[in-house]
């Protein structure tokens, strides 16, 4: 990500919490993030590119998503930015549940196994897998194993095509749409409200919604010993059911 998309980024963060409590100052941010006010005054003026440490604590302060679930802060720990090819990847909803199906207990080094899990073709199977171990996101270990590897790249928004996003996203609504058909209640959790909303909120409320979401994936993978068979999805979508 450029220095320029964050700086905006943190400015739209300060101004949010100034509307929120007028008292908030850039002294008040700047200790938030545990950085000097002048360096990070240089930093949203333009004058100064940010700093390792900024960059760093905005990571982990500030949980602040692209569109879908792709993080787009520049991550400190030597992160290279990933190519369009490992993007593809990351957007292709049957990709991401085989990556998935792949953590869980029992899971099969199979094509026939895994496409009667995942309700797709062999051959597209075998063409993802295979694009895993090109990637090197996973490793083939000699007795036939499939391990995911640790990720050590970040997508910038510039990357990401809005028009594979929503593609995505449809997909996976209408996933959901089909498994309510499928699944009894106790194998999934619905919930939904429908409400009056003031746009100003809405940040906010992104922001409240990805933490939810974070906390509770920190849930699902609190132990490394649980029994996890499942491959499930988490989709929250607050959207407007008007029309303007």
């Amino acid at each position: 990500m450029k220095d320029f998309d964050l700086r905006l980024l943190l400015i739209e963060e300060l101004q949010k919490r100034q509307k929120k409590n007028p008292q908030y100052s850039l002294k008040s941010f700047a200790d938030f993030l545990e950085v000097s006010k002048s360096s990070l005054s240089e930093t949203l003026t333009g004058r100064r590119p940010a700093g390792a440490k900024l960059v760093k604590n905005c990571y982990k302060k500030l949980d602040v998503l692209s569109q879908g679930t792709l993080k787009t802060f520049p991550h400190p720990l030597n992160y290279t930015e990933g190519t369009a090819d490992q993007l593809a990847l990351y957007t292709n909803l049957n990709m991401i549940m085989l990556m998935t199906l792949i953590k869980t207990d029992g899971f099969k080094n199979n094509p026939d196994w895994i496409s009667r899990k995942l309700k797709i073709s062999v051959r597209e199977v075998e063409s993802l897998i295979q694009q895993l171990i090109e990637q090197k996101i996973v490793t083939l270990q000699k007795n036939g194993k499939l391990v995911i590897k640790k990720i050590n790249f970040h997508f910038s928004p510039l990357q990401i095509n809005r028009e594979v996003v929503i593609k995505t996203q449809n997909k996976i609504l209408s996933q959901h749409a089909e498994v309510i058909s499928r699944e009894n209640f106790p194998n999934r959790c619905f919930a939904d409200g429908t409400i009056p909303v003031d746009l100003a909120d809405l940040p906010q409320a992104r922001q409240m919604i990805a933490e939810f979401r974070n906390h509770l994936v920190s849930f699902f993978e609190r132990k490394a010993n649980l029994k996890k068979t499942r491959v499930y999805n988490l989709c929250i979508s607050l959207a407007p059911f008007d029309f303007e």
